[in-house]
């Protein structure tokens, strides 16, 4: 299974620019809410990937210690905004049968649409199970 996250709420866009926009405080509850959730369904992760942008980073950082994930995250530029996903599915596939994904919009919305043919719109910290075919439920906090 792939479960495929949009970051939380960010700040808006900073003296930084997009890639240094991170997390807000609203925006790092609603991704734990999100993680205790994931946690309740016993999901077994076997790798985590995210984008290397800041509010990605920082998303997938909260997830792996609220699941208790014990391996290191894999910063993977195929996952950002406007990342490949064809790449993006060859390089998870090679992580292993259960892929935490952490990136953005459109990355997450394309890479949806790719598998179900349906436009679609994640809100900021949704997370959607799929397996090779579906999406098989959502969560969002």
């Amino acid at each position: 299974m792939i479960y495929l996250m949009r970051h939380g709420k960010a700040v808006s866009l900073s003296d930084f620019g997009d890639q240094g926009r991170w997390l807000t405080s609203e925006g790092r509850e609603d991704v734990r809410n999100v993680a205790s959730l994931l946690a309740k369904k016993n999901v077994k992760i076997d790798s985590v990937v995210s984008s290397p942008l800041v509010r990605a980073v920082q998303s997938a950082e909260i997830m792996a210690s609220t699941l208790k994930y014990p391996g290191t995250l894999k910063i993977c530029g195929d996952v950002v905004p406007e990342g490949d996903v064809e790449m993006a599915k060859l390089m998870i596939q090679k992580r292993g049968p259960n892929v935490l994904v952490l990136s953005h919009e459109s990355f997450v919305s394309r890479f949806v649409e790719d598998l179900t043919g349906k436009e679609n719109y994640f809100a900021t910290a949704e997370l959607r199970c799929l397996d090779a075919k579906s999406v098989k439920w959502v969560l969002k906090p």
